[in-house]
């Protein structure tokens, strides 16, 4: 095999092995909640951090209680599905791009023993 192949497939197993442990691990989601005025009297947009687990887990719910807000302000949208469904897509996307890297590879390769017999074989 190649030099190049060899390095090629070494790398989409490192990438995979990197997305997995990715998409295994817990995220944060920064979750719009409204607009306040601050101390200048200016309208400041804010948003407020929720711990959500792992991309590839079953729940879309956040790993803890959500935290508490002030009253003006509430969530904008529900905290974790949008990013759990955004990181899910990236990491199928992922993996079809190495799955389609592998196939690519493996589908090029030729043998050096029948290369070289063909080489070797007299013409008629």
């Amino acid at each position: 095999m190649n030099r190049w192949r060899k390095w090629i497939l070494g790398g989409t197993v490192v990438w995979i092995a990197l997305v997995a442990w990715w998409a295994l691990s817990p995220v944060t989601d920064t979750v719009p909640t409204g607009a306040i005025r601050n101390k200048d009297r200016a309208i400041v947009q804010t948003a407020q951090a929720v711990q959500c687990g792992a991309p590839l887990t079953g729940s879309g719910s956040p790993s803890g209680s959500l935290p508490a807000l002030a009253a003006p302000r509430s969530y904008q949208r529900t905290p974790c599905s949008l990013g759990r469904d955004n990181d899910r897509l990236i990491f199928a996307i992922d993996i079809l791009v190495a799955i389609g890297v592998v196939v690519l590879v493996v589908k090029t390769w030729k043998p050096a023993d029948a290369a070289a017999a063909l080489e070797d074989a007299p013409a008629a």
